[in-house]
């Protein structure tokens, strides 16, 4: 489909293998005509709960606008005391907006066989197809919406125009307000290139799942926006795009939290972004909590994990609250070297993330590529570092050197009570302690007098007194025996650098 902006509000929704949407609220008027009589039952022979548009008028040759058919077809099913289904049979069927407004009287089927194709002009509204107000409809069958978005690509779409009737070319399907909505076997198509084209949007959408689909865009294959709870994403392969995202969140004022996200098995394909979790600086507060990203295949993917709290133009400290966010089990390929990126709110700084098991080989040009933060580096950390529950990265290519970086062992069992993370261009260092042991000073990563040298250990030094008096060591005060180790191997040659 090319970019025709959906919306699917319905309750138990069951959406299969074709592309669609939107639903929110509007009024029965489609290419300025209101129809409001419900006309008598016009059927299938046969089988009288069967409506088919070709028995309303509609012509399959991808000439005629057909769109009048279409909304009688509605008008009679939603009117039906009975389940009954509108019927798109095989053809090519042209039509402009379309509005289903509800309530409805019985179950819905909407089985569309054939191609439905946007006309070029009389869209005054950005919505294509528009679901409202409906419950207990049901979306199905092989066929196609196209949204013939690549002239307006071309033509750069409405730009600032306030008067434009260019069909929608934003996002492909679109879930707001919405409740118990099960998408599956999907297949969304647009090129790289095209502005704006999100696959699937939600937005207060509750109990969804998407799983068995493919989707690839020019923008965000899915992104979960403001007000959205429990929603499962799973096997869904996603690309080109930029990912799979929470967000962007914190864009308007006010906007309602954000909890229970879970994407699990899904692959990555020459995305531009991976896993990501967004949002607006200068944002009204609001939360973004229990979101995880698991068993995720990557190929080829730039900047593969991402926490950017300074999304968008606006300024300002975002004050979003990220909190218990996992990564875990990502496995594949990776073109930049900013593996793991987490730039967090200085106002709210995120708490509660954990990244686990990260295995991402980098297959780029040695020279490196720009990433999403403007740098070429392995990873980037900003207030986060006592935010990291866990962190483990295995087997990872960073500026061209392989680093192995095994997780520390939790102490939580034994009341652990503090955490230290260091990060930059070459690796991270991860520790987790009890402060009964270095009650003072101990804090870790440490590191030696300019900083060149960092490192963290588990264990006692016993020597340390002998050492200090050595004499490359005792010019230097120390406040730990710990720190007499990171001084040490700065004296080395073969760790210099």
């Amino acid at each position: 489909m090319a970019g025709a902006r959906s919306l699917v509000k319905a309750n138990h929704t069951n959406v299969g293998s074709l592309i669609l949407m939107a639903l929110v609220f509007g009024s029965c008027v489609a290419n300025g005509e209101y129809l409001s009589d419900r006309r008598g039952l016009v059927a299938v022979a046969g089988n009288p709960t069967v409506f088919d548009i070709t028995k309303l008028g509609a012509v399959g040759n991808g000439a005629t606008n057909s769109f009048k058919a279409f909304l009688n077809a509605w008008l009679q099913v939603c009117a039906s005391p009975v389940p009954a289904t509108l019927l798109v049979p095989k053809g090519e069927f042209l039509t402009g907006p379309v509005i289903f407004a509800g309530p409805c009287k019985s179950k819905v089927t909407i089985e569309v066989q054939g191609t439905i194709t946007a006309t070029p002009s009389g869209y005054a509204t950005p919505e294509w197809f528009l679901f409202e107000h409906v419950d207990n409809v049901l979306l199905t069958g092989p066929g196609t919406f196209h949204g013939k978005g690549e002239a307006v690509w071309k033509a750069d779409g409405c730009g600032k125009k306030v008067d434009c009737n260019l069909p929608p070319t934003a996002f492909h399907m679109f879930l707001v307000k919405t409740t118990n909505v099960n998408i599956h076997n999907i297949n969304i198509i647009a090129p790289a290139e095209s502005p704006n084209t999100d696959g699937i949007h939600l937005s207060n959408a509750v109990n969804v799942n998407i799983v068995q689909s493919t989707i690839g865009t020019g923008d965000d294959c899915i992104s979960v926006g403001r007000g959205s709870t429990n929603v499962t994403v799973e096997h869904v392969t996603c690309g080109p795009g930029h990912g799979l995202s929470v967000g962007s969140l914190g864009k308007y004022p006010h906007e309602e939290d954000v909890s229970g996200i879970h994407f699990k098995s899904c692959t990555m394909k020459g995305t531009d972004n991976g896993l990501r979790i967004k949002s607006w600086g200068g944002s009204s507060p609001s939360k973004a909590v229990d979101i995880k990203f698991e068993d995720i295949t990557m190929e080829s993917v730039k900047n593969p994990i991402i926490i950017d709290q300074n999304y968008g133009s606006r300024g300002g400290d975002s004050k979003v609250a990220i909190s218990d966010v996992l990564f875990k089990n990502v496995r594949g390929t990776t073109i930049t070297k900013d593996e793991v990126q987490i730039m967090c709110s200085k106002s709210v700084p995120c708490t509660g993330v954990s990244v686990i098991d990260v295995n991402l080989i980098f297959v780029g040009d040695k020279g490196g590529h720009p990433s999403a933060s403007g740098g070429l580096i392995g990873a980037l950390c900003t207030n986060a570092n006592e935010s990291l529950k866990e962190l483990r990265l295995e087997v990872i290519e960073i500026a061209g050197v392989l680093v192995v970086l095994n997780r520390i062992e939790s102490l939580m069992l034994q009341g652990i009570d503090w955490s230290g993370l260091h990060c930059n261009e070459d690796c991270y260092l991860a520790h987790e302690r009890l402060a009964i042991i270095d009650p003072i000073s101990g804090d870790q990563s440490l590191y030696n007098g300019d900083k060149t040298i960092v490192i963290t250990v588990n264990g006692e030094i016993y020597n340390h007194k002998a050492l200090r008096e050595t004499e490359s060591l005792k010019s230097h005060k120390y406040h730990t025996e710990c720190e007499v180790l990171a001084h040490l191997v700065s004296t080395i040659s073969c760790f210099r650098r």
